[in-house]
């Protein structure tokens, strides 16, 4: 199916910044390496159903996240969310010499470190023998950042909420 831009013509407030989110979208889902699987749900194809759904959402520079609610295989209304970059972060899926997420092992050392990455900084979260010891490290700091978003972010209600419950997790 191809996307069709049904608000062509008019003027509508943020239209301009909700397109280019829409196209991302679009160029992104089945077309790209980590989004291979990824697929976007029917109605927004429709640029007039993703805008309606987007805009009473937006924040500048913030991001729509297909991970939290949903399981980071379709984009849609019920399984997407608009969220802050340092969020949105929390859910890639990088790389790396272990089998854990958020686990690489240094060979000077020979020890296994967790460390959980945001999109301007790096989290040491401590190292272990092993790499599921330094896996356990990794989701105890992970739960941690998961509920200083959510202080951080509180005054977002439903987000803060999404959050504060992946903290308990």
């Amino acid at each position: 199916m191809n996307e069709i831009n049904d608000l062509k013509g008019q003027e509508l407030p943020l239209k301009k910044e909700t397109y280019r989110v829409w196209k991302g979208i679009h160029n992104r889902a089945g077309k790209v390496p980590y989004y291979a699987n990824v697929i976007i749900c029917c109605d927004w194809y429709f640029f007039s159903k993703f805008y309606y759904w987007y805009v009473p959402q937006y924040e500048r520079g913030w991001q729509v996240d297909k991970d939290i609610i949903g399981d980071g295989t379709i984009y849609s209304p019920d399984t997407c969310i608009v969220v802050p970059r340092d969020v949105n972060n929390m859910f890639r899926v990088t790389s790396n010499s272990t089998s854990y997420p958020g686990v690489y092992h240094d060979k000077r050392t020979n020890r296994y470190y967790a460390q959980i990455k945001t999109f301007d900084s790096k989290c040491n979260a401590g190292g272990s023998e092993t790499a599921e010891g330094a896996h356990e490290l990794y989701m105890m700091a992970r739960k941690e950042k998961y509920l200083s978003l959510s202080i951080k972010y509180s005054k977002h209600q439903v987000l803060s909420d999404l959050l504060k419950k992946l903290s308990e997790q």
